[in-house]
């Protein structure tokens, strides 16, 4: 055998031991979260490829890395077969996941939330195989951005209402990435009097959930409005199931119609030497009332001086 060919299936055998044992073996396809989403299960959304003619037996790891704070977290699952060709992974069918966190900040968001913190995060998992030989990877980039609270609109705060059934509007949170779901909760509750916003919006009230637009009706069916009592009302968003903030606590009440009174005018008209008629004009936003006195001079009781 000729140098030249010794030399050629060496550099050929160099270029197989080089190519990533992913090509080889197992392809794996992680799938990206919705926006503004990104919780441990989102490391076992993936599609698996074993393109050996094999059944191989293997495990999964999972790291989350966040740009600024490093390693958050690390997780493992428990060894199992990969058949030859495709597989879908989800949470369900993974089983005896260990998690190690590296960051308590992230830990506590993580487990009250179901979600990661705002930041920029890498999250990758690796398939490999019982020896812990690598058998292929895949990585992907999450960002999660802090959203504004729903902002409410109407009614306003401290409004009386005139009608047993208003409608309420708020503004959505913001930013809202293409492919965020936004849903919402409204929360009603009796205020007390010398009783707190907050000490009332705690107790249980009248509540409605999973509502798509930032608009409610307050239905006819429902009973819980009673004329002459205090309300608080407050918004609650999520954003794919996760809550994003709530809005502030605002208060109205349900009874007559709001009644701005303007300053009474009065006219004092002569009608003669010895009578003399008075007019109070009161105006309201709903028209203007107007009453009168009559003044007249008998010889006994001085009139009023229009002058």
């Amino acid at each position: 055998m000729s140098t030249k060919i010794k030399i050629l299936i060496i550099s050929f055998l160099s270029l197989l031991l080089s190519i990533p044992a992913s090509a080889q073996q197992v392809i794996v396809n992680l799938k990206v979260p919705p926006p503004n989403k990104l919780g441990v299960t989102d490391l076992w959304n993936l599609t698996l490829n074993n393109t050996t003619e094999n059944t191989l037996r293997v495990y999964l790891e999972g790291t989350v890395d966040e740009a600024t704070d490093g390693r958050i977290l690390e997780a493992r699952s428990k060894v199992f077969e990969l058949n030859r060709g495709m597989k879908l992974i989800t949470a369900s069918n993974v089983s005896g996941v260990d998690i190690t966190y590296k960051n308590n900040k992230y830990k506590e968001a993580i487990i009250r939330t179901g979600n990661a913190p705002p930041g920029n995060y890498q999250f990758c998992v690796y398939v490999k195989l019982e020896d812990g030989v690598e058998a292929g990877s895949d990585c992907k980039s999450q960002s999660i951005m802090n959203l504004s609270p729903p902002a409410l609109v109407s009614p306003t705060d401290g409004l009386s209402l005139p009608e047993p059934y208003p409608a309420f509007s708020w503004m959505p949170p913001a930013p809202i990435t293409p492919g965020q779901n936004i849903s919402y909760s409204i929360k009603l509750a009796e205020l007390y009097n010398n009783e707190s916003i907050e000490s009332a919006i705690k107790r249980s009230g009248y509540e409605v959930r999973n509502l798509l637009q930032n608009f409610y009706q307050y239905p006819v069916s429902a009973s819980f409005l009673e004329k002459g009592k205090n309300y608080v009302w407050q918004i609650s968003a999520y954003t794919n199931g996760n809550l994003a903030g709530k809005s502030e606590i605002w208060k109205f009440s349900y009874g007559e119609k709001n009644i701005v009174k303007q300053p009474t005018y009065k006219d004092l008209l002569m009608v003669n030497s010895n009578i003399v008629l008075e007019l109070d004009r009161t105006v309201y936003p709903q028209g203007t009332t107007i009453s009168a006195k009559l003044y007249i001079d008998s010889g006994d009781v001085n009139i009023k001086n229009p002058a």
